[in-house]
């Protein structure tokens, strides 16, 4: 079992791989951090990412809803509709992709 500095750890090598473009080397690092916490928000709004950057876009979404499933609303769910937008948007669902950004812009309005 990890401690919670060396969760912190995995999901910041994860997140540097995401940003040299290297997502298939996040994928495992997320996997393996969400076997032991399924539901951890930041894993998953970071899976939906790793997933859009690999073109899984069912998968992202689908990790979306796991994030979204949690509860609650409001602005703190606005990164994850627009990872949704994005996701829709490049699985060539165009108009459920306006809505998820209409969400989104509504959720980060003041």
């Amino acid at each position: 079992m990890l401690d919670t500095h060396q969760r912190q750890f995995v999901k910041l090598l994860a997140h540097i791989h995401l940003e040299f473009h290297q997502p298939q080397r996040a994928l495992p690092l997320l996997q393996g951090l969400l076997a032991l916490d399924p539901e951890d928000p930041e894993t998953l709004k970071m899976l939906a990412w790793t997933q859009i950057r690999m073109h899984r876009h069912q998968e992202a979404l689908d990790a979306c809803r796991r994030y979204l499933a949690a509860g609650g609303e409001g602005q703190e769910h606005a990164p994850i509709r627009l990872l949704q937008a994005q996701a829709l948007w490049r699985w060539g669902k165009k108009e459920q992709a306006r809505e998820a950004f209409s969400r989104y812009l509504r959720e980060t309005r003041p």
